[in-house]
């Protein structure tokens, strides 16, 4: 261990507290200096000061005056520690038993074999100020990559809509496909199932718009037996419901057509002399189905006029009875009262009500003077004189009727 040296202000400390006198403490506690970091650091930055500005060899470091009587304290901040002793180095000592191999010297390289750095030579500030500033080549060169850009983007669009389009005809080829074959499928099934045969459609046995053909048995017929084939050929015209006048010519069995002279003397219609003679030989058979009930009526041409309308209201008070083959019933009885007046469509008709105008009755009118008619109701006679006009090209002028 080193010895301890004697410090001065610790036997300074050590004869003020042996003398014990106060007034040496009070005065010593007076003058005891104050030592702080900045007044030892200002202190040594003079020192410093004069040193340098004196030469090393004349340089004089002046202490300052302490009282004689006080031990000076040197600064507690400026006191020097001492360092620590070490124990004294032990030597070690490792055993090798082979030596390590030679080392290789490498040499480094040269400052001459290395490359030249190179240093980046400042520019000047107007060249800098150039190579900011775009010149017009670069200007056009953006403006070209700008619209090459945009060129670019416009065709890539229509490729987009191009590609588009033709994925839109895609789907609606193959959906018009489908449908195809759909509708083929549906076809193809119904064709398989059997169809219900078609009804045929049954045409009527009778035209309305022209004359039928009537054929009977002249010569072995008489009154009931052409009765009976008016009833039977009515009885069709009911079952297949023609509603409107259905017209006939009588023929024999050779398609002859009859004369009305021999149709009369076969059924019996005992009409005047005078009447006879203003017919003619070519008449036609009505049949007409009012409400259900199938009713006749005779057309007869006319050859002379003269004495027809005389003859025809002599002979009004036996007339029920010269015609009565014609009518299709036979239950009746012929009332005893005059015939009445009436006119339809410009024609003048005569009539007298058997049953009643809708059931039976006795009805006769000159159309034209060309045809006298014979009917058996009120709207019978009237059908067949619409049919007449109808096909007449000289009809006669409509007036107001008056009601039967």
């Amino acid at each position: 261990m080193p010895e301890q040296k004697n410090n001065p202000n610790n036997s300074s400390l050590f004869q003020f507290f042996s003398t014990g006198k106060k007034n040496e403490s009070e005065e010593l506690a007076q003058n005891i200096p104050v030592h702080t970091m900045k007044s030892d650091l200002a202190n040594l930055g003079e020192t410093n000061n004069q040193q340098t500005n004196t030469p090393r060899a004349a340089s004089i470091v002046t202490k300052p005056e302490t009282p004689q009587h006080l031990p000076v304290k040197p600064s507690p901040f400026l006191e020097q520690k001492k360092a620590p002793s070490l124990p004294p180095k032990q030597e070690i000592v490792f055993e090798t038993k082979k030596p390590a191999p030679p080392v290789e010297k490498t040499e480094l390289p040269t400052k001459t074999n290395l490359p030249p750095i190179p240093i980046a030579k400042p520019e000047s500030t107007a060249q800098s100020i150039q190579n900011i500033i775009p010149t017009k080549k670069d200007i056009e060169e953006k403006i070209l990559f700008r619209e090459e850009a945009a060129r670019r983007k416009g065709n890539g669009t229509f490729i987009i809509v191009l590609i588009l389009l033709a994925l839109l005809l895609l789907t609606a080829g193959g959906y018009y496909y489908w449908i195809e074959t759909q509708k083929e499928k549906s076809t193809s099934s119904t064709n398989d199932t059997p169809k219900p045969e078609p009804t045929p459609i049954q045409r009527p046995s009778f035209t309305t718009d022209k004359a039928n053909y009537l054929s009977v048995d002249f010569e072995n017929a008489n009154t009931e037996s052409l009765k009976d084939t008016i009833k039977k050929t009515a009885e069709k015209i009911k079952t297949e419901n023609i509603t409107l006048p259905v017209e006939f010519l009588l023929t024999d069995q050779k398609n002859n057509p009859l004369a009305f002279s021999a149709y009369a003397q076969k059924a019996k219609l005992t009409l005047s002399s005078d009447i006879m003679d203003s017919l003619d030989d070519n008449f036609s058979l009505f049949l007409y189905n009012e409400n259900g009930q199938v009713k006749s009526g005779l057309v007869i041409t006319l050859k002379n006029t003269s004495k027809l309308k005389e003859a025809l209201l002599k002979s009004e008070p036996t007339l029920p009875a010269a015609v009565e083959s014609i009518f299709l019933t036979s239950e009746f009885t012929i009332p005893i009262k005059p015939f009445a007046s009436s006119i339809y469509n410009g024609t003048d008709i005569r009539y007298k009500n058997i049953i009643s105008p809708e059931d039976l009755s006795v009805d006769y009118a000159i159309y034209n003077n060309k045809f006298l008619v014979f009917a058996t109701t009120k709207q019978s006679i009237r059908s067949i004189l619409d049919v007449l006009q109808k096909n007449d090209s000289n009809p006669t002028p409509v007036t107001t009727e008056n009601p039967q």
